[in-house]
């Protein structure tokens, strides 16, 4: 597929969804039309929504590749701008799931390769640092209230903030926060 831009006038008047069904009949200059387009405004909305140029580039191109392999089994577009936008940004974040599974297969494979290259004295003594950790944790976390434990682990496990965790808990965002500010204290004294 390339992109001409010298598109004779009568292209240039179709409306978005003439070009649609044209380009879904196999007319390969309503795809290049509907790239002109829409370009600049994918390119924006994808900026807006991940800041990696190169990637919202790769989106675009994706996206028109895409259309244009399954031409023969896309619908009729009521809007052709919700369906590109609805369409691009399904692709974008495909993509962006993508290279994080990626990355963190990268991640799994340099762990365990530097862990095969730990001795058996290396790795017992990181599990026995673990374990310690661990059981020190737990020690600090019985010094705390019933209440401040359940706030923290809201906080730390779940990820709620103050009002979320005041819901929860049913208890004023006030209460909630006294609870968090006091359980971090209490933890702080103790490994200090």
């Amino acid at each position: 597929m390339y992109i001409q831009s010298n598109h004779s006038d009568s292209r240039k008047k179709s409306s978005n969804e003439e070009l649609w069904d044209a380009f879904r009949r196999g007319d390969d200059k309503a795809l290049s039309e509907l790239f002109l387009r829409y370009h600049t405004k994918l390119y924006r909305y994808g900026m807006k929504l991940l800041s990696d140029e190169e990637a919202v580039k790769d989106g675009i191109q994706g996206l028109f590749l895409k259309l244009w392999k399954m031409r023969n089994r896309i619908s009729k577009a009521d809007s052709v701008t919700f369906y590109l936008l609805k369409s691009f940004r399904r692709i974008l974040f495909q993509q962006q799931k993508q290279q994080r599974s990626r990355r963190q297969r990268d991640q799994e494979y340099m762990e365990e390769f530097s862990s095969r290259s730990l001795t058996v004295e290396d790795k017992m003594v990181i599990t026995e640092q673990k374990v310690e950790q661990k059981e020190l944790l737990e020690e600090a976390f019985h010094m705390l209230t019933d209440r401040q434990r359940e706030a923290l682990f809201l906080r730390l496990q779940n990820g709620l903030r103050n009002k979320e965790i005041a819901y929860v808990m049913d208890l004023s965002h006030q209460r909630v926060r006294c609870l968090v500010y006091e359980a971090t204290k209490r933890l702080k004294e103790f490994f200090s």
